[in-house]
């Protein structure tokens, strides 16, 4: 589960990836964590790997699926894609899970309330003009929650490693939008949900100016958390907690 299936091994060693920007946001001992941009929207997508272990996790997988592939496992040596969280379920943020799932049989996680919007994929993309992915997207493959732990295998049967996040049901931009805390890598990953000096819309399907203002002002702004924490946010800039605790719109 999670490894490269064998055909890919050939594709990439031949593959020959597009320049991106690549923004590191921790390299520590044990981890490292990368953003970039994918997809026809460019969506902001985090790659988070577990050096010791050779694991990965990544975090709106948006689009480029081969160039994601190659820096998996032909840059990073990554040996097990362990899962795919989403931010929430608007098109530009999973045009390349699907892909990713079949070269990898990886798992791919989304909140509940966000369901209905994955399974509205192709009206998404007709309504933006957007070619719908090669591979027909199946239903996530489990629910993402409140406060569910962010946790990668120890490498020991039945032994997972201290959890490096969690999730933040944060709704408003979609019913199900959620965060990535990741305390201990001083990074939170927000998806459409904050953007620098700004928030998400709300005028697209499920969208609400009530939730997002709560889930921005009254919990995303109020993290206990240093002020130069990272904040990824869905596309463009990055911010950090403290810039946006003084100069965001809800703040004015």
């Amino acid at each position: 589960m999670g490894r490269l299936q064998l055909p890919w091994y050939g594709k990439l060693k031949n593959y020959k990836p597009a320049k991106k920007m690549i923004q590191t946001l921790a390299d520590t001992p044990d981890y490292l964590v990368e953003v970039f941009s994918v997809g026809p929207l460019q969506c902001n997508c985090t790659l988070i790997v577990h050096k010791p272990t050779r694991q990965a996790t990544i975090i709106d997988a948006g689009g480029d699926a081969e160039w994601l592939l190659h820096r998996l496992f032909m840059v990073h040596g990554v040996e097990n894609l362990v899962q795919v969280w989403h931010s929430h379920a608007h098109f530009d943020h999973f045009m390349a899970s699907e892909a990713l799932r079949q070269a990898t049989q990886t798992t791919l996680h989304l909140h509940k309330a966000d369901a209905p919007l994955w399974d509205m994929l192709p009206e998404q993309c007709q309504r933006y003009n957007i070619p719908l992915p090669e591979d027909k997207t199946a239903p996530p493959d489990a629910w993402l929650s409140e406060g569910q732990p962010l946790v990668f295998a120890s490498g020991v049967e039945g032994v997972t490693l201290p959890a490096v996040g969690k999730c933040l049901h944060t709704p408003g931009h979609t019913p199900g939008s959620s965060c990535v805390h990741m305390p201990s890598l001083n990074v939170l990953v927000a998806g459409d949900t904050l953007f620098r000096g700004s928030i998400g819309r709300t005028d697209l399907w499920g969208g609400s100016d009530k939730k997002i203002e709560q889930s921005v002002k009254g919990r995303l702004l109020k993290l206990d958390a240093p002020e130069d924490m990272a904040v990824v946010t869905g596309h463009g800039q990055l911010t950090t907690l403290g810039f946006e605790q003084r100069h965001n719109i809800l703040m004015r």
